[in-house]
């Protein structure tokens, strides 16, 4: 229990905030002398993240709207799978798949949203907006760890997969 891992990491001399939920550090045995992996998952993302960027060419080869709904439907299936992990090390080769898919699939969308607004639209604006849709989507984020805040962390993580779904979903079934 959370309150054994408490009293063994005081009794070391560990610093643990002792609290009895469901924490990525209570299920993964992130504590005391192994804190410092806590931040191998957000590592392994921004990993993904680079290798998709050096390797953005999947929608010039398969197009942008394949490359866009395929990688937000693995990217939530990815989440989906994180959020199920049973050990960090695989949990964070999922997240690595996740900075991977999502990577590809942010790369797709910017030219994809500028073909379908034509180019009498196209504006400086255009880029601007993606800008406030990045950021609207880390409010997001943070009002859904915020809601979520007395549940697992694991359903905060498979309901970030949502969203990805839906950007799937709403694409495929509105752009022709």
């Amino acid at each position: 229990s959370m309150a054994e891992v408490c009293s063994a990491c005081a009794s070391a001399g560990g610093v643990l905030s002792c609290r009895d939920e469901s924490t990525i550090a209570s299920s993964f045995g992130l504590y005391c002398d192994r804190d410092w992996l806590r931040s191998v998952s957000p590592a392994f993302y921004f990993l993904g993240t680079l290798l998709a960027s050096l390797g953005s060419g999947v929608a010039d080869r398969f197009g942008r709207r394949p490359a866009f709904v395929v990688s937000r439907s693995l990217s939530a299936g990815f989440m989906f799978a994180c959020g199920a992990a049973p050990n960090l090390p695989l949990y964070a080769a999922l997240k690595l798949a996740v900075g991977f898919t999502t990577t590809i699939g942010t790369v797709s969308s910017y030219p994809l949203a500028c073909e379908l607004v034509g180019p009498r639209l196209r504006t400086r604006m255009t880029v601007e907006l993606w800008c406030y849709v990045w950021a609207l989507s880390c409010a997001f984020l943070a009002l859904l760890a915020y809601a979520l805040r007395a549940v697992s962390w694991r359903t905060l993580v498979l309901a970030c997969g949502v969203p990805y779904l839906l950007l799937a979903a709403s694409y495929q079934a509105l752009v022709p």
